[in-house]
C-alpha cells in the first residue's frame, strides 16, 4: 500500500509505511506536526478499584505501526491515514466498538486470593502521539480507567504475585469473539 495524501485502509500500516508517514510533512499546509491516534498498552496502579498512579506506557515501539488508526496534521487537521478496523484484531468496523465501550476484564476491589487492595492493571487504551519533524514529542492518554475505550487486559496482585484477572477469549479492545477470528 502506498501512502498518498489521504489513505483510508482496512489493514494496519507496515513498519516501512509507518516510518515514511511519521516523517513526512502535511501535503496541505507543509507543516511537520502530526497527531497520531493509536491503541497502545499501559500499566496503572489501583487501590480499591480507583487509580492511584498515572498510566505508565508499556508497549514496544514496533507495535505502534500496527495499532495506528488515524493520523492527522496537527496544524490544519488534514487526515493522512485512517482505518475503521479494530487496531488489535483487525475486525472490520471494530474501531467504533473500541472507542465506545469497555471490553476488558472487570477490576475487583481487592485481590480475591490475599485480599490486598492495591492491584496493577495492564490495559489497552487510546493514545494520542504528537510528532514534530518525525520525532515523538508527547504521548497523551485518550481515556481514563472508568471511561469507554479503556480496556483492562490483565489484573495482577503485587502482594501474592498472581494474575487475578485476564481477558480470555475474544479481543480485549473490540470484544469480538475469538471464534469469529478463526472463521476468517
Amino acid at each position: 500500500m502506498t501512502i498518498t495524501e489521504t489513505t483510508i485502509a482496512a489493514a494496519a500500516l507496515s513498519q516501512e509505511e509507518w516510518d515514511a508517514l511519521s516523517r513526512r510533512n502535511c501535503p496541505g499546509c507543509g507543516r511537520a506536526h502530526l497527531v497520531v491516534h493509536a491503541l497502545l498498552q499501559g500499566m496503572l496502579g489501583v487501590m480499591s478499584g480507583e487509580p492511584v498512579s498515572s498510566l505508565r506506557w508499556a508497549y514496544d515501539r514496533e507495535v505502534v505501526a500496527e495499532r495506528v488508526y488515524r493520523v492527522e496534521c496537527g496544524e490544519c487537521g488534514q487526515v493522512l491515514f485512517s482505518r475503521e478496523a479494530c487496531p488489535v484484531c483487525g475486525a472490520a468496523g471494530g474501531l467504533a466498538r473500541v472507542l465506545s465501550a469497555r471490553h476488558g476484564v472487570a477490576v475487583p476491589p481487592r485481590c480475591p486470593l490475599c485480599e490486598y487492595e492495591e492491584l496493577t492493571l495492564t490495559a489497552v487504551v487510546p493514545a494520542q502521539l504528537l510528532y514534530t519533524a518525525g520525532t515523538l514529542s508527547r504521548r497523551v492518554c485518550g481515556a481514563e480507567a472508568h471511561e469507554a475505550g479503556f480496556h483492562v487486559a490483565q489484573v495482577d496482585c503485587p502482594c501474592c504475585e498472581e494474575t487475578v484477572g485476564k481477558k480470555g477469549l475474544g479481543c480485549v479492545a473490540c470484544g469480538r469473539s475469538s471464534l469469529m477470528k478463526m472463521m476468517r
